[in-house]
């Protein structure tokens, strides 16, 4: 948002985003070539996909599909030119999704976890991070962002309940440490929860 921000997204031949739009200004880089990195497998309905008017009221319902469809922008619809996926069988899914074509969809990986196939780097962390943690195993649990999450009362961090004596007892038995990486919207709706599951 700063003068010299916004200098460069006008002047901007090329835009580059990892989540969408919102990353930078969509409005200031509408006439770039819009690359998005991505950042997760679309194991879910993604923007065009899934229906974002199904809980609203029928008025503001059909009020927002009259101006998604005027203003497409809004709703990152048909404004990549260049979107990555981790594999053929995603390029349909992530077209469907962004409304756009399949060649414009390409099967590269994500920037971000090409460190997870550097093996000297994957083995030296995990090593570390068991030295630190005095453990045998690593357990990740890495959740999607869950859109029945909206609410933070309503926040679930595992959705289908946990028995957390059951979890600690496997946890103690195995000699393993859980880590737990929310999305990162979800992530403002844990900080005032509590959530030390697997200390020991």
């Amino acid at each position: 948002s700063s003068p010299l921000g916004i200098y460069y997204m006008l002047r901007a031949g090329v835009a580059i985003v990892s989540s969408g739009l919102e990353d930078l200004n969509g409005a200031l880089i509408f006439g770039a070539f819009k690359v998005n990195l991505w950042h997760g497998a679309p194991m879910k309905k993604l923007n065009f996909d899934e229906n974002i008017f199904e809980s609203e009221k029928s008025a503001k319902k059909y009020i927002r599909k009259i101006i998604h469809s005027i203003l497409p922008h809004i709703r990152e619809i048909k404004i990549y030119d260049f979107i990555l996926t981790t594999s053929d069988y995603f390029k349909p899914i992530m077209a469907s999704a962004f409304n756009i074509s399949n060649y414009n969809v390409h099967p590269f990986g994500y920037p971000r976890n090409d460190i997870l196939f550097d093996e000297n780097y994957h083995s030296g962390y995990m090593e570390k991070l068991k030295g630190k943690y005095n453990c045998k195993n690593i357990i990740a649990y890495l959740p999607t962002y869950r859109a029945n999450n909206n609410q933070g009362e309503n926040f679930e961090l595992f959705s289908n309940g946990l028995n957390r004596k059951a979890m600690e007892a496997f946890l103690k038995e195995t000699d393993s440490v859980l880590f737990i990486k929310l999305h990162y919207v979800e992530q403002e709706l844990m900080k005032n929860k509590h959530c030390d599951i697997g200390s020991r």
